[in-house]
């Protein structure tokens, strides 16, 4: 078989560098998988016999990219190319055996185990991989893949999502019987193929998998200890089938920036169309926290921890019913604990463990009948800072994955009263810059300290509230809470 490389961008100014040394170079795994599924691709595996370090820094030279030494004892580099809307990485490195059907075989995929000649685009299929990529079927190369390369375990589950394979079952079998091996892994990377599973579109699909091979207990131990923990009514599912479902729900309701979302329960929930706060919802949950880590990847990690807290807080009462008091603090806690230890970047850790922690606000700004009031707003924002449209739209997949018959609608109305104000936006309401600031409040006569902090903050609530307008009555407003009187808002100090 042959691969008709042509000009293929990026792969033809590689190709024709390669040529033009008179280098022997071949296209290898994933590079060569994702061109025969027809899958645009921006990173490029080049394999060389030799000196993988000199040609990566000598193409970088030629293509006016960046050289990194990817990994010496390899004699891997790579060379990162800027243009367009993302960068393209080539990474070129020497075979790791002596010839390259062996370097082939020592892979961990039968799909990744494929080569193409770049200057004639032969392919080279050594371990059977063309016949398996027309089956969608994921394969080991060798029996001892896993214990070779432990985190080839981890990053099976991702391909199965990613990719839409079946996993053969002698695959099957073996990683089961390797799945502890995964313990040794670096954290960095078993936490990127999370990461990229987070982000299949199947994430759900993703750890229902890592649980079926037996690697979730090493992995998420904190999830899997979810497993078999009932849940009272509405519930359906325990708290592990939950929040699997409160994943997959997540997933469904995400508002995309087309007119109509493309799945009956998003057309169900956004029945009352988003408009203006569509695109700038889109874009705030593709905005990156930390590096590459945006809140939609984020938001499924938050939504999987959500409920991590539940196993150790259970309880029932004398009358058999079932509680799980703080269950947010303690799974805020137990989430936080779990992704410093795979080394997650310190802002992507408190920006999901904030969202673990309040999950349950919107829900209960919904139980009045009444919308909730400007001043419950506003503290829903003040603690909830940046993550709180994201905790609105988790609290609705969370909501929606208990099963049974439910109205969601009070929920969806408050998700909607968050939106609205933080997207328009109503900065007032969001975040309001107090009418008078630490040194006015020392003129007239507070001391810095605790009481200086608590009177700018009911200061900004009340403006929030929007009982105090001008300078004037917030100085009126500071004197009655200071005097110790009721102040006109009907809040005591």
């Amino acid at each position: 078989m042959h691969l008709d490389l042509g000009e293929l961008s990026p792969i033809g100014p590689v190709r024709a560098f390669f040529q033009d040394q008179g280098v022997r170079a071949w296209l290898v795994g994933g590079t060569v998988r994702d061109l025969l599924m027809g899958r645009a691709t921006h990173d490029v595996d080049v394999a060389v016999e030799a000196d993988g370090l000199r040609w990566a820094r000598r193409l970088a030279d030629a293509l006016g990219g960046a050289f990194v030494p990817l990994d010496p004892e390899r004699d891997t580099g790579r060379v990162v190319l800027r243009g367009g809307a993302k960068e393209t990485y080539v990474d070129v490195a020497s075979f790791r055996a002596p010839t390259l059907e062996e370097d082939l075989w020592a892979r961990d995929f039968t799909v990744n185990a494929l080569a193409a000649d770049l200057h004639a685009g032969r392919v080279v299929d050594p371990t059977g991989g063309l016949a398996d990529l027309n089956r969608f079927r994921l394969r080991m190369t060798r029996p001892e893949t896993f214990r070779q390369d432990p985190a080839r375990l981890v990053r099976g589950v991702r391909l199965v999502v990613t990719l839409g394979f079946a996993l053969d079952v002698a695959t099957r079998r073996q990683m089961s019987a390797d799945a502890p091996l995964v313990a040794g892994v670096a954290p960095e990377r078993v936490a990127l193929e999370l990461i990229k599973m987070m982000g299949s579109g199947l994430p759900s699909l993703a750890v229902a998998l890592m649980d079926d091979v037996g690697l979730l207990p090493h992995v998420l131990p904190e999830v899997a200890a979810c497993q078999g923990v009932a849940q009272p009514e509405p519930h359906t599912l325990d708290v592990y089938g939950h929040t699997l479902e409160t994943l997959a729900k997540l997933e469904r309701l995400w508002p995309w920036e087309t007119a109509e979302p493309d799945n009956g329960l998003a057309r169900t929930m956004w029945a009352r169309p988003l408009g203006r706060l569509r695109r700038p919802l889109a874009r705030y949950l593709e905005e990156p926290v930390s590096f590459r880590l945006n809140r939609h990847i984020l938001l499924k990690l938050a939504a999987l921890f959500h409920d991590v807290g539940k196993p150790a807080t259970r309880s029932e009462d004398e009358e058999g019913r079932v509680r799980f008091h703080r269950h947010e603090e303690v799974g805020a806690r137990l989430a936080a604990r779990r992704l410093e230890a795979l080394r997650f970047p310190a802002r992507a850790v408190r920006w999901v463990t904030r969202i673990v922690r309040h999950h349950m606000r919107p829900f209960h700004l919904s139980r009045p009948t009444r919308p909730p009031g400007r001043r419950a707003l506003y503290r829903y924002f003040r603690d909830t800072g940046d993550a709180a449209p994201a905790i609105a739209l988790l609290s609705l997949a969370d909501h929606l994955a208990k099963g049974g018959a439910h109205d969601v609608e009070p929920l969806r109305r408050v998700a909607h009263a968050i939106w609205r104000p933080y997207f328009l936006p109503d900065r007032t309401l969001v975040d309001p810059r107090p009418l008078l600031d630490g040194h006015a409040l020392q003129r007239m006569g507070v001391p810095a300290g605790p009481e200086l902090g608590r009177l700018l903050e009911r200061l900004k609530e009340a403006q929030a509230a929007g009982v105090v307008r001008t300078a004037e009555e917030a100085e009126h407003y500071v004197r009655q809470l200071r005097g110790g009187r009721r102040p006109s808002d009907g809040k005591a100090s």
